[in-house]
């Protein structure tokens, strides 16, 4: 110790200098290195919701994504040539309907007589798709997130573009509806858990993965 303070105050005034200098220097690195790290560290303090939806905002000039398309077109299925579906209607392609009769009591349009190809289901699929995007915008007046907006395409997509106003009670506006335009948001996606058609296994399934698409923004088609 003693040594220490003697080489200090018997320094040549160039040395005291260079070492006041060093001094000043050191403080200045240890400051910048505070600040430096501090501004570092700030972003990760950064609070993000629980939720996983994305932000809501007004519905009007929403498309179905890319991943509800893909969602839907899963679930649908292409078939190249008429079927009848889980309610016994003539249906072709992604889902399109043909009528609501068994293709069996229908006189097949020409169109549709001989099967279609992949590309003219997906030109019926994106037409059948705008009506009921506008279905969703007409029937929900408050704001949706993406993945919300396309869960309930999803679910008029299969039930009908007039379901959220007429599969309630007595023919009447759904729960569905109801709840969500209160923003009442996961009662209404709730609510979706009981359009099965009385349990139809696979709708069950669909049901499940639309209201997990609506609350936790997973796009999950495997069934």
């Amino acid at each position: 110790m003693s040594n220490r303070f003697h080489t200090l105050f018997n320094a040549p005034k160039e040395r005291l200098q260079f070492t006041r200098e060093l001094s000043r220097e050191v403080v200045k690195s240890k400051r910048a290195n505070k600040t430096k790290a501090q501004t570092m560290f700030v972003p990760s303090l950064k609070v993000y919701s629980a939720s996983t939806n994305l932000s809501r905002i007004a519905i009007k000039n929403y498309k179905t994504s890319t991943k509800g398309i893909d969602f839907i077109k899963a679930w649908e299925k292409f078939e190249p040539t008429a079927y009848n579906d889980s309610e016994g209607y003539c249906t072709i392609g992604y889902g399109h309907l043909i009528a609501k009769n068994r293709c069996e009591d229908i006189t097949l349009p020409d169109e549709f007589k001989n099967g279609i190809a992949e590309g003219e289901a997906d030109k019926l699929f994106k037409k059948r798709l705008t009506s009921y995007e506008n279905a969703i915008k007409r029937d929900i007046t408050v704001p949706l997130s993406q993945n919300e907006f396309d869960a309930l395409v999803s679910l008029v997509f299969n039930t009908g573009g007039n379901f959220l106003n007429t599969g309630g009670a007595g023919g009447g506006e759904t729960k569905i509806k109801k709840h969500i335009n209160a923003k009442r948001y996961n009662a209404g996606a709730n609510e979706i858990a009981d359009v099965t058609n009385g349990g139809v296994s696979g709708l069950v399934k669909r049901r499940k993965a639309e209201i997990n698409m609506f609350k936790n923004n997973i796009y999950d088609a495997s069934h």
